[in-house]
This record gives C-alpha cells, structure tokens and sequence, in this order.
C-alpha cells in the first residue's frame, strides 16, 4: 500500500514539474501555453485509457489460465 501510495505522490509531482515547464506568465499577469497544456492532459487521458483497456483484457486471460492449471 505504501508503495503504491509513493508512486501516487511521484507521478503528481511529475506532473506538476512538467506543468511548469509548459505554462508560464506573461508581464501582465496573463497565463502563456495554458492550452497547450490541456492538450498534454488530454493526451494522458487517452493513453492511460488505453492502458487500462489493454491491462483489463490481460487479467482475466492470467485468472482463467491459473484457475485451469489448479
């Protein structure tokens, strides 16, 4: 649990680290590349998706293979 919860805590901090990198202020107090990084997110969200589609598919297939060996 509390490995999980480190990488939890990792991955936010990454994520705010590299927000920072893309979004920054102009001289008038006005935010610059805040859409790009909507885009960034965006993105995230469709790969981690995408993961999470192919991982569901995998864990059943390893649950029935362990079941029939058993």
């Amino acid at each position: 649990m509390s490995v999980s919860s480190s990488i939890q805590q990792l991955s936010g901090g990454f994520a705010s680290l590299l927000a920072g990198f893309i979004v920054a202020e102009n001289p008038d107090g006005s935010l610059q590349n805040f859409e790009m990084l909507g885009y960034v997110v965006n993105g995230a969200s469709v790969i981690t998706l995408v993961m999470m589609a192919i991982i569901h598919r995998l864990v059943p297939e390893a649950e029935n293979k362990a079941r029939e060996a058993s």
